[in-house]
């Protein structure tokens, strides 16, 4: 345990149980992964007023890292979301970044365009 996480050796790692870390020496091949989880919840709503804009498609990933795609560790897959809020429990206890990828009318399933275009179109403004 390390500041509140949890971390065990990586599949390739070549630590031991048992071993005894001391300051001052090298250690090569011991690599261990943050299996810290935690809980996240997602508002996707419109306006001043919070309204519901539909069912949408979010993505999370942790920030900085290349390697979301290791579903070892946690679902990488795009999450739907059919109401304004989402729970999500068991992601990783890291800065995330949070992408609406998409949005949808619930009743005739199809895309907000307008919404679309402004987060993924050929010109995304954000």
């Amino acid at each position: 345990l390390y500041h509140n996480h949890t971390f065990e050796p990586s599949l390739d790692s070549e630590f031991e149980p048992g071993t005894v870390i001391e300051a001052d020496k090298y250690y090569h091949g011991m690599d261990f992964v943050d299996v810290s989880k935690a809980r996240l919840m997602v508002d996707v709503v419109g306006g001043l007023c919070n309204e519901n804009m539909g069912t949408s498609m979010i993505q999370v990933k942790i920030v900085g890292c290349d390697w979301n795609s290791d579903s070892r560790n946690w679902d990488t897959d795009p999450k739907t979301q059919p109401a304004t809020r989402g729970l999500y429990n068991n992601v990783p206890a890291h800065l995330l970044e949070i992408q609406v990828i998409d949005v949808t009318d619930p009743t005739t399933k199809e895309r907000h365009d307008h919404i679309w275009s402004f987060f993924q179109g050929n010109r995304p403004l954000v």
